[in-house]
């Protein structure tokens, strides 16, 4: 984005020098400017772009996004703090042949400079708020320069500049682009399960508003919060929308504590399919030799047929089968002898390595996702193969930096929230690049309530 970047020293020591007749020229085209373009835009103070400017330029980029007038106005002033924001950061290359020029438009010296391309897309609707971003294209040394915190601090503070609602989250980088998903803190993303309405994917369910997981193409979840954060609500949320699909799923729960989740389910689903402490080993294991005959059945299907090479495991008649596993460090602790744990840690570890092919999607959740929680040895192994879905429950004053390493990864900060009530939490999906704060679904607060929801759905 080339502009002039004003030089405010170079404009006072240029007026000791000024003379009647330039005065004469600078004066009617400053006025002539100033009503016929500058009243009608928002300008910037350290350098001549301004909104309309802006929205010349990216007038493509808005037709693109469908985006609104009022949006468009409100992308371009976004779009004019970033800029000015560039600018006093020194983030841009300075193109000027000679140090410093003089504009009787402006009436001030100045430099021509490029910025990096800036492009905002903002919604008023709604429905298209979780489509906002924002698109900087730095050059190698503008992204060295920013590595530290990636620009979030100062872009989150241009868009407060403008609305206050806003945040920019951790970017990915494509083209040489970097991509900041914007949050709109002002839209209630949070799913009320007593409103939800199916939304016709027989293999994808809903965590908010903003955030989806396929359990077909994003195998295995793994579920960590300490007591008190709504873990277990989450999970009954889950349960809750797996049940739109009984055609194409089968749910199994396995509770390690034989709490409130075994007491829950073992009203709503089939006896066979809910199971606590201990039984969770044997479920396990009829799990794995049900992988283990779908697997010979597919081999079998496609040495027959070619064409079944690359097919899913529905292609070949067989339904999802989903396996929750609550209070999985429960289940370990509980399995005294060590060969029955062994054996336990070993199905366990193949149930998740074979899993998608077979159409199983195992679901672990635990307080703490740490190597004796999961499996002893094996844990960490295990660990690494849930990557379809992780969410961490918590808000950022009780998450600790161990539990986010565990989950997300080493280096991996997460982004700022307003969210810090029970039920609230960070998520991240295969198809995600880092971790975003989301609320669980609600569920009635009345334990009557709940059944009856349940119950209806399945």
């Amino acid at each position: 984005m080339l502009t002039k970047h004003y030089l405010q020293r170079a404009f006072m020591n240029h007026r000791q020098d000024e003379s009647f007749l330039t005065d004469l020229v600078a004066i009617p085209l400053q006025f002539t400017y100033a009503t016929c373009w500058d009243f009608w835009h928002t300008s910037s103070i350290v350098s001549s772009l301004d909104t309309g400017k802006i929205d010349l330029q990216n007038w493509f980029y808005y037709k693109k996004h469908k985006m609104t007038a009022k949006d468009c106005r409100k992308a371009s002033k976004i779009t004019l703090k970033i800029y000015e924001a560039m600018i006093k950061s020194s983030l841009f290359t300075n193109v000027s042949r000679d140090k410093q020029y003089y504009s009787y438009i402006y009436d001030r010296y100045y430099e021509n400079i490029d910025l990096p391309r800036v492009l905002v897309c903002v919604h008023a609707d709604k429905n298209l708020k979780n489509q906002q971003e924002l698109r900087i294209k730095f050059d190698a040394n503008q992204a060295k320069a920013i590595e530290a915190d990636q620009y979030l601090t100062i872009l989150n503070q241009c868009l407060a500049n403008i609305d206050d609602d806003l945040t920019v989250l951790t970017p990915t980088n494509k083209n040489g682009w970097y991509i900041y998903k914007i949050k709109d803190n002002s839209v209630n993303y949070r799913i009320n399960l007593a409103n939800y309405k199916n939304r016709n994917h027989q293999y994808t369910i809903y965590l908010d508003g903003g955030h989806s997981w396929n359990l077909a193409k994003e195998q295995g979840a793994l579920i960590s919060g300490s007591s008190g954060t709504g873990k277990t609500a989450l999970i009954e949320s889950l349960i809750y929308m797996l049940l739109y699909y009984t055609n194409n799923v089968s749910v199994y729960v396995a509770d390690g504590k034989h709490d409130e989740l075994f007491a829950v389910m073992s009203q709503i689903l089939p006896q066979s399919h809910v199971v606590a402490g201990t039984d969770a080993s044997l479920l396990v294991h009829k799990l794995v030799k049900i992988a283990d005959k779908r697997y010979q059945d597919m081999s079998k299907k496609r040495k027959k047929n070619p064409r079944l090479a690359f097919a899913d495991f529905d292609k070949f008649g067989f339904k999802m089968i989903v396996i929750i596993i609550d209070e999985q460090s429960a289940i370990t602790a509980s399995l005294t002898e060590s060969k029955s744990r062994k054996q336990y840690e070993n199905d366990l570890m193949k149930l998740v390595q074979i899993g998608r092919a077979a159409g199983i999607v195992p679901i672990l959740a635990m307080q703490q996702a740490n190597a004796s929680s999961l499996g002893g040895t094996l844990g960490t192994a295990i660990r690494e193969q849930l990557v379809g879905l992780r969410v961490l429950m918590g808000s950022p004053a009780t998450i600790t930096s161990q539990d986010r390493q565990m989950m997300f990864g080493t280096g991996v900060e997460l982004p700022p929230t307003r969210f810090d009530q029970v039920g609230s939490g960070y998520l991240q999906t295969a198809s995600m690049s880092n971790p975003e704060p989301f609320q669980a679904p609600l569920l009635p607060s009345k334990s009557e309530d709940l059944y009856k929801l349940l119950k209806h759905n399945s």
